[in-house]
């Protein structure tokens, strides 16, 4: 019994660190995408943000001369996991932990820089929580 209270305590104290972790690093991704210009280059905005958590079709974009043109893309910098309501006071107490990998589109509190075709920054969406 001892033994399943020390394994739930730490699985518990993991995922409170991960959870902690995270919105650090996504309050100094919100700073310094303050730093990120219109006209930048990808090379510019992985220097100073790093890699993006997601890379998704701008909405401008045009699937069917994806192939064959370069398309404007939206590179998002958040969380791989969506914590905002991981846990609830109501039933069913703990709520699903949503993936970012089978997401086409920015989530609201991403930090979102749009590239155009060229590879420019265009524009620069920073959530304000």
């Amino acid at each position: 019994m001892k033994t399943l209270a020390v394994i739930s305590w730490l699985a518990i104290a993991s995922v409170a660190l991960y959870a902690a972790c995270e919105e650090v690093r996504l309050h100094s991704i919100r700073h310094r995408a303050i730093a990120i210009h219109i006209g930048d280059t990808k090379r510019e905005v992985i220097a100073a943000l790093g890699q993006a958590t997601s890379i998704v079709p701008a909405p401008t974009a045009t699937p069917n001369f994806s192939v064959f043109f370069p398309q404007p893309v939206s590179w998002c910098y958040g969380s791989k996991f969506d914590w905002h309501l991981s846990f609830s006071r109501q039933f069913p107490y703990v709520v699903q932990i949503v993936d970012r990998s089978w997401s086409f589109y920015p989530w609201p509190r991403d930090v979102v820089v749009e590239f155009d075709g060229a590879a420019k920054v265009v524009g620069v969406q920073i959530p304000k929580s």
